[in-house]
């Protein structure tokens, strides 16, 4: 079987039936995340932007809950939490303070952390560059939806 995933992120399901991958080509142009059956090998649903901007960005992390039953996909600074039984859209996280960059949940399924990056020292105007950025990690209400906690540092 093979899976095809060409995403940046790729995680197994705790039971390993699915697997899910960020960056997975759609067309020439978008990306997105997307889950395959393992045992087929046939992708079994995608994951379109949750962001809701007007504007196409990429997923850049997912994550599956310790069930099994969720699976936490980032786009910029939005998470949304999806049902894996009917892949249906879920609690929507309260967005993070920069572009995630990475997901887990807690041990029993009930918090999600949200690691993110901002870049500091951006100048406006042509070859503005970051002279570092700030990374840091909120924690969240898998049923809710809203923060718990964070914390920051510099990189």
């Amino acid at each position: 079987v093979i899976l095809r995933p060409t995403g940046k992120a790729v995680t197994f399901s705790p039971d390993g039936r699915f697997v899910a991958a960020v960056g997975v080509m759609l067309t020439a142009t978008e990306n997105a995340a997307a889950v395959w059956d393992v045992r087929t090998g046939k992708r079994v649903h995608v994951y379109p932007n949750p962001g809701n901007s007007g504007v196409w960005e990429p997923a850049t992390a997912v994550a599956f809950s310790p069930d099994g039953k969720q699976l936490a996909v980032a786009i910029q600074k939005t998470v949304q939490l999806f049902d894996t039984d009917r892949f249906a859209a879920g609690v929507r996280l309260a967005d993070a303070a920069g572009a995630v960059t990475a997901l887990a949940f807690s041990p029993d399924g009930k918090t999600v952390a949200a690691g993110y990056r901002v870049p500091l020292g951006v100048p406006d105007g042509p070859g503005a560059k970051a002279i570092g950025h700030k990374v840091g990690v909120q924690v969240y209400d898998a049923a809710t939806g809203k923060e718990r906690t964070g914390y920051d540092g510099f990189e």
